[in-house]
């Protein structure tokens, strides 16, 4: 499996093409020029063909590369929302999202870069492993990358298979003390400011502000993590588009994390 999908620095990533029909959330052509990766949105729990196409071919035109950003069949509830599916079910709603992403990166000439799950999936493979395993086995399938959370079933599950695995920070949302992510709906505000802060202070030290006060380890990201000598390794750092301020905090970590790869990657 090629590893070019790898990030080499510290990255930025979004989920983009979270619209459906006339409906339109957020400004993607405006974070688009601010990011990475984009996470497209498969249809499931946003999205529609023609939104997916018009995505895939705004990422080609400012560079960015392209992941299929797949979900549970829950529009209503945009994918936030738990739902009960085995194995085989999860599996193929993988598969089957995945597929149509990359039907129109391949429409577009452009390779498929990643997957990441969305949403309430992204959780319930953090939390039960042999629904990870049925996902990560879907995902293998398409010789890319996943993208998850660095400590969990997420990273463990792909080691396990032979996936290449990318290690994402949230810093528009929070995290316990204990180091698990919290979910958008039960996570404070935070400024376009503090995500900035937030990305600066994990790369430089390997810890972050928790929920509640105090501090949280994050050896995934390096310096507490023996395998990276103590320094930063490349990470993503992920954006949420449909937040209110997504734009300013698009643009504010992109400065800082701009400033933090010269600082630790301006020989890479």
């Amino acid at each position: 499996m090629s590893i070019r999908n790898l990030p080499k620095k510290i990255e930025i990533n979004s989920d983009m093409g979270e619209a459906f029909g006339r409906w339109q959330l957020g400004n993607d052509e405006e974070i688009m020029k601010r990011i990475d990766v984009a996470n497209v949105a498969a249809g499931f729990h946003a999205s529609d063909p023609t939104t997916l196409h018009r995505t895939v071919k705004l990422a080609k035109k400012y560079g960015v590369a392209v992941g299929a950003h797949p979900g549970f069949p829950d529009l209503a509830g945009f994918g936030r929302r738990r739902m009960e599916l085995n194995e085989e079910e999860v599996a193929d709603i993988i598969t089957y999202q995945v597929g149509a992403v990359k039907g129109f990166c391949e429409l577009e000439g452009i390779p498929l870069n990643h997957v990441k799950p969305h949403g309430a999936l992204y959780f319930y493979l953090k939390n039960s492993k042999p629904h990870c395993i049925a996902a990560y086995k879907a995902i293998k399938a398409f010789k890319v990358p996943v993208y998850g959370l660095g400590g969990t079933f997420h990273e463990e599950v792909a080691k396990e298979l032979d996936i290449p695995f990318v290690p994402e920070l949230y810093v528009d949302i929070e995290y316990t003390k204990d180091g698990s992510l919290v979910p958008p709906a039960q996570s404070k505000s935070i400024s376009s400011e503090e995500c900035a802060e937030r990305a600066r202070k994990v790369a430089e030290t390997g810890r972050n502000l928790a929920q509640g006060g105090g501090e949280v380890e994050m050896p995934e990201f390096g310096h507490q993590d023996q395998t990276s000598g103590g320094k930063c390794r490349p990470f993503s750092i992920c954006i949420h588009s449909d937040f209110k301020e997504a734009e300013r905090n698009a643009l504010a970590t992109r400065t800082m994390v701009d400033e933090l790869n010269i600082k630790f990657f301006s020989e890479a």
